[in-house]
């Protein structure tokens, strides 16, 4: 019963956070990139790094938080992981590196997740970012470009989002 309840206040906070959002609609081209992937469901991390490559994206400019509930994974991995555990109260992120990383204004935010989970929209929605790419199968609202294409295949998501915003003149 608690989770339900504490989940309630974090889908409260995600709907308030939402709703504040003010679009960015400047033509700046991106200089920096946060990357939010559920690693349950695609665990290429290096795709992720070569794209920040193609963008020119300096190392310093680039982030990754990955979402995990899996328990081995979550024993080994040794980078930025957020967990349910990590989740508390009306929303409230107690990890204080991705709390920091969240509240750094980057231009491009991509969601690199294809189902719905709390805490993986409590990511989204606190980030402090001008544009925001992801999948039609999550809140439609977390973003502002959807790429629909299966998630495995992120050669076709990538191609995607470049044409969409070369025309947009973001890259």
């Amino acid at each position: 019963i608690l989770n339900k309840l504490k989940f309630k206040s974090v889908s409260s906070r995600i709907k308030k956070l939402l709703k504040e959002r003010k679009l960015e609609t400047s033509a700046k081209k991106i200089t920096s990139l946060l990357v939010v992937l559920d690693i349950d469901r695609y665990d290429n991390i290096a795709d992720f790094h070569r794209l920040a490559k193609d963008f020119q994206i300096p190392d310093i400019n680039y982030k990754l938080i990955v979402f995990s509930s899996n328990k081995k994974f979550i024993k080994t991995y040794t980078g930025r992981l957020f967990t349910y555990n990590k989740l508390g109260w009306k929303g409230v992120v107690k990890d204080s590196e991705i709390k920091q990383v969240l509240n750094t204004p980057v231009d491009l935010l991509i969601n690199y997740y294809d189902r719905e989970r709390v805490a993986l929209a409590l990511l989204s929605a606190t980030a402090k970012s001008k544009f925001r790419v992801g999948f039609p199968t999550i809140n439609r609202s977390l973003n502002d470009l959807i790429i629909d294409c299966d998630l495995q295949d992120f050669e076709l998501f990538k191609s995607e989002m470049v044409k969409y915003l070369k025309v947009l003149n973001k890259l």
